[in-house]
């Protein structure tokens, strides 16, 4: 019982980690995407005047890859976190005794 308890928590403590990190992304994200729209409108603004001259990060979209890698990462980290949650539930049950096994195998490694 002890090893599913610890086999538990330490999935427990995984999907908050991971969590906290798709709750910072997420903000990021809000951030990133606010600055994108207003570089494509100060581009709007200025694609009639010759005399001005805008940034390389500004017309070159940094942006908006940034946003994309960003938003890419945060899809990534909520699948691992389901695959987490699965687990979590295999490890809860009488049939994630191999799971557990392997786990204190693996515990076994970085004493």
């Amino acid at each position: 019982m002890a090893a599913e308890n610890e086999v538990v928590a330490m999935i427990d403590k995984s999907i908050a980690r991971y969590s906290a990190e798709v709750s910072n992304l997420e903000k990021q994200l809000k951030t990133e995407a606010g600055l994108a729209l207003e570089d494509w409108l100060l581009m709007e603004a200025c694609k009639d005047y010759d005399t001005i001259e805008l940034e390389a990060d500004v017309t070159g979209k940094a942006r908006r890859k940034s946003f994309k890698a960003m938003r890419e990462k945060k899809r990534n980290l909520e699948k691992m976190i389901a695959a987490l949650q699965d687990l979590r539930e295999t490890a809860a049950t009488a049939g994630g005794e191999k799971l557990r096994k392997k786990f204190s195998a693996e515990t076994e490694k970085y004493e």
